[in-house]
């Protein structure tokens, strides 16, 4: 692998070094190179959304567990012995299908059930159509407007507040520094106001901080301040013990 091979997967990684990726920044081909990766990444991820694949495996592996256990019981039991789970199996589909395909009503509540990672969520408005779920590395461009959502996963208390590619930290939840940090248990819970992406290039990097306890929430925006240049879209951010982080990563597109 050339040394230019080697940069360009590394800052598409998000694992390069601020000393790496300001030499692949000096190079304009290579830049362009690691901005066409992340994009076919994007649309790779929006097209094929990993939960989703996910459960398509499963069920595929489900379907072909059953199969295999009913050509065991039908060498085992004869005739007589097939007939008995097939019929069974088709009473349950005649009642509730989703309790053999494993597809729920309402997919984003059934893939809260029994996920307690605090999680965040963005939709991209889109004038006259139902919001666009994004993944995270997904590209967006100045002037979208973005709805956050988190889940709670359990924890009481909650920070969210982005970094731009420019290093500017703005602040979502709770409206002011003075609000309280106390977050909903119920599923997925839209912030109040959705979030108009400036012109910062690169990246906005949103964070969602959680805790047992009460949150000091300038520690948290001074946290988010004091990633280093460079660094920013992959570092995480310098907490104190007891507080957890995830984050959510929305690139720009190039103008």
């Amino acid at each position: 692998m050339s040394r230019n091979d080697y940069l360009v997967e590394r800052v598409h990684l998000g694992e390069a070094s601020p000393d790496e990726e300001a030499e692949l920044r000096q190079n304009p081909g290579l830049f362009k190179r690691v901005q066409e990766l992340d994009e076919q990444s994007a649309l790779f991820r929006a097209a094929f959304p990993a939960d989703e694949q996910l459960q398509a495996i499963q069920r595929k592996l489900h379907v072909a567990e059953t199969r295999d256990a009913v050509r065991r019981r039908n060498r085992t039991l004869g005739a007589v012995g097939l007939f008995m789970p097939l019929a069974a199996a088709a009473a349950v589909l005649m009642i509730s299908p989703e309790l053999i395909l494993g597809e729920p009503d309402n997919p984003m509540e059934n893939r809260s059930k029994g996920l307690d990672t605090p999680t965040l969520a963005i939709h991209r408005k889109v004038a006259g159509d139902a919001p666009e779920p994004l993944t995270s590395g997904a590209i967006a461009a100045a002037g979208d407007v973005l709805q956050l959502s988190y889940r709670s996963g359990g924890a009481p208390h909650g920070v969210v507040v982005s970094v731009d590619g420019k290093g500017n930290v703005s602040l979502h939840h709770p409206a002011s520094v003075t609000d309280t940090t106390a977050l909903s248990a119920d599923g997925f819970v839209e912030l109040p106001h959705g979030y108009a992406l400036d012109d910062a290039p690169r990246y906005e990097r949103f964070f969602l901080v959680t805790a047992d306890t009460t949150i000091d929430v300038r520690a948290v925006l001074a946290a988010a301040d004091a990633l280093p240049d460079g660094t920013s879209s992959s570092t995480p951010l310098a907490l104190s013990e007891g507080l957890g982080q995830t984050s959510f990563l929305v690139r720009k597109a190039t103008p």
